[in-house]
Parts: C-alpha cells; structure tokens; sequence
C-alpha cells in the first residue's frame, strides 16, 4: 500500500507471485507547468499503461517516455509509444515521466518482478540525449545505487532522480537509495556499454533518495529566495578520481526548471565534481545562471570536508565564509558572467577575509534583509524623496505598511552603506 504517509516494501525470492503493489502521487496546481513531475517505474511484468490513464474535468494527466537517439519526451497520449519498444505496457527496468491533475493512488497488478534486469548497448549520441538513458526499479521494495553488484560497463557511477518539490535532478552516489517504483537517469559513454539492476540491491528503506557519499564532501543547494524551486551541486573527494574531467566519478549537469550552478573542468559542466584531495590552493569555478527571479541564495547544506569552505563571489568581489554562515543571499541579472563564483578553502581557524554586502527584497508587505550583521538603520523613501519608514534592527524580516509602487531602501551601518530599489505589491 502507499498513501501520504509512505509507502510498503516487498523483498522476496518466489517467482510468480501475483499482486498489488500501490504508488501515491502526489499532485501540483496545473497552473504551474514546471510543477508535479514524477518518474515512475513498474515492479510487475505486462502492466498495462492504460490503467494509469485519467478522464474527466480537473482529473487531467501526462505520460511521457524518454528517447535518448533524439533528445524527445515521447507523448503517450499524442500515440507516439505506438511505434516505440513496450508500446501500450510498461517495460520492467525502464522509467517513465508523469503528471496528474489532482492526487493520485495508481495500481502496478501482475506477477512481482524479483529477477536481474539488464541492459546493454544503450544508444548514444552526442549531439542529441548524450547518452542519458531514463531506466526504473523494477522490484516492490527500494534499491541501493551501484553498491557493487550492478555491473556497470562504460556507465556513469552516479544516477540522477527528479526531486519534484526542487524542480531539479538530485545526484545519487553509491550506496544511496533508488525508492520502490522510481524511474533514475543514467549516462553511458558511448554505444558499447552494459548494467544490470541487481535483485541482490534490494533494501528496506525509508531513507532519503537523495542520501549522500559516505565519502567527504559537500553540498550547495542555490535557490531563489521564495524557494519555489532548488539545484543541488556536490562536491566530494575520491582517491581514484583525478582534478580533470572522470567520466565515472563526475557527474555530468542535467538542468531542470531551478536556477543553474554546476562546477567546470574541462570544459563539461558538472553537478557532482570528484577531486582526490583539497588544499589551501584548491580552487572550483562555479557556474550560475538565473532564470525568473532576481534574489537568489547559495547554501551549504552539507560539509563534512576537512577544511573552511568560502565561496568567492567573483561579480561583487566578496569572500563569504560558508563554514561559519552556511547562507549567501546575492541578486543576479541577465548580463551576469557564468562563471560568477568560485569555492576555495583554508585551514580550520582563518577568519573570513570580508564581510558580503547587505542584500535587500520585498516578497509581498514583508522586506527582507540577508547578511545583516549588525544592528543598521533601515530607511525606506518613496521616488519624491519623502521618507516613509525609519527603524533600526538586525531583524531579517520587516513586515511593510505601505502602499504599492517602488521605493528606495537604505542601509546604514558600520561595515557598510547601500541604497537598494524594490517594488511592493
């Protein structure tokens, strides 16, 4: 069974045992269209798609496959899986892409799947899906990623899953955890290649998918500032990987609808970097790119590196010391350079070289106000230069009582002064 709560978890060995193994999904307003996706994968044989069909008005839903040799999500509901391999069923080991209208508890029915699924010579082409191949867990119960019995042969050693709430692909290393029913993206590196997914993989778990390397490492999470949306990029330290471009240990930037950050070497964007070691000298070029929003936030969510970690923002010129304040609040524009940011490190106890700059917003009648580290004086002027709100504070968060329109901040304090627009709804 699943519902809201969580899901059940299945391990046997019995071949042609017939069930009901229950996905919940949840839905997302339709008025949003990056919102609601889901990967979902079959754990029984000859499971017809059909019964994963909705009708009705407010009951919508989409069912879309992935075809690597042309970079095309093919339509389920436009017939476009007519002519494709599985045709009108899911085919075991393969993931699929779906949305629905109003929440949803579907049903897989058939004898469960409890054997080795392979695959070999998986399409790949460069200028079209790169390689990237959209496969599922074909069994009633979680799977450990690349744990050592998958096999893999000129496959990538990280899997990626859609995080539905971050709008964005999650990276999965070894040993982290692929949920009952869930499609996961795979990369090969060229058309001579194998896997196998192991029915030895198989786990109990109610563990977060997005469970990290065991191995030190970090993580940044970028966002904007209303959270609607979030990319993560891992940095992690492998002894067998070099400081170039390791096709098995790095993992290869596949956007999503969340703001971009990735780490470059050798000309390939990367979400997950594998490097063999840090030192004060180490130095990783980050790329960013926006989409809707103008006020972002660069977090470290994880670090277990031995070391201070700093990222340099590179258009301000600001060192900020993400070990002692995990959080970085900036503003970002169309023209921006991609390459705005920079993570370098230091020996535990180098104080932070600069302070970064006040960052100011307004979200509805709220103002607020990142890397305020002292109290300063909040003043707020109309365009005609009238002053209409004077406090002074080290609050974060200002509730607002004016009008709709543009006015002017202005931030007094020791360390720094700005003047800052914003627009109040």
């Amino acid at each position: 069974e699943s519902d809201a709560t969580g899901t059940g978890s299945l391990i046997h060995n019995t071949s042609g045992v017939n069930a009901t193994v229950e996905r919940y999904v949840a839905a997302a307003p339709w008025t949003s269209w990056d919102a609601g996706w889901h990967l979902i994968s079959s754990p029984v044989a000859s499971q017809a798609i059909s019964a994963f069909e909705t009708i009705g008005a407010g009951n919508d839903y989409d069912f879309y496959g992935w075809r690597e040799s042309d970079k095309l999500w093919l339509n389920y509901k436009s017939g476009d899986f007519s002519t494709w391999n599985g045709g009108s069923n899911f085919v075991v080991g393969r993931g699929y892409l779906i949305s629905y209208q109003s929440t949803q508890t579907k049903s897989f029915s058939g004898n469960l799947n409890v054997s080795d699924v392979s695959w070999s010579n998986l399409s790949y082409n460069p200028s079209q899906g790169n390689g990237w191949h959209l496969l599922g867990n074909p069994f009633a119960s979680a799977l450990k990623w690349n744990d050592g019995n998958w096999a893999l042969s000129n496959v990538a050693g990280t899997a990626k899953i859609w995080h539905s709430t971050n709008k964005s692909y999650s990276d999965i290393a070894a040993n982290g955890i692929i949920p009952q029913t869930n499609g996961f993206m795979v990369q090969v590196s060229n058309a001579t290649n194998s896997l196998t997914i192991p029915a030895a993989a198989r786990v109990h778990s109610t563990t977060a998918w997005y469970k990290n390397s065991d191995e030190p490492h970090l993580k940044l999470i970028a966002r904007p500032a209303d959270n609607s949306s979030a990319q993560e990029f891992n940095l992690k330290i492998e002894e067998e990987a070099t400081q170039g471009y390791d096709f098995y240990w790095d993992s290869q930037f596949l956007p999503g609808y969340a703001p971009f950050i990735y780490a470059l070497c050798d000309g390939v964007k990367l979400s997950t970097s594998a490097i063999p070691y840090i030192d004060p000298s180490s130095e990783i070029l980050l790329g960013f790119k926006k989409i809707e929003h103008n006020h972002y936030i660069i977090e470290l969510a994880e670090n277990t590196l031995p070391a201070l970690v700093y990222l340099n923002d590179l258009k301000t010129g600001v060192q900020h010391n993400l070990s002692q304040n995990p959080t970085y609040a900036f503003m970002a524009a169309e023209d921006d350079p991609i390459n705005r940011f920079k993570i370098t490190f230091a020996s535990v106890g180098i104080e932070p070289q600069a302070k970064p700059a006040p960052i100011v917003y307004a979200i509805g009648k709220t103002l607020f106000l990142h890397n305020l580290n002292e109290k300063a004086m909040i003043e707020i002027y109309n365009p005609a230069g009238q002053l209409m709100m004077r406090t002074e504070t080290q609050m974060k968060e200002l509730p607002l009582s004016l009008a709709s329109g543009v006015y002017l901040v202005k931030i007094t304090g020791s360390q720094h002064q700005i003047v800052e627009k914003i627009f109040i709804r």
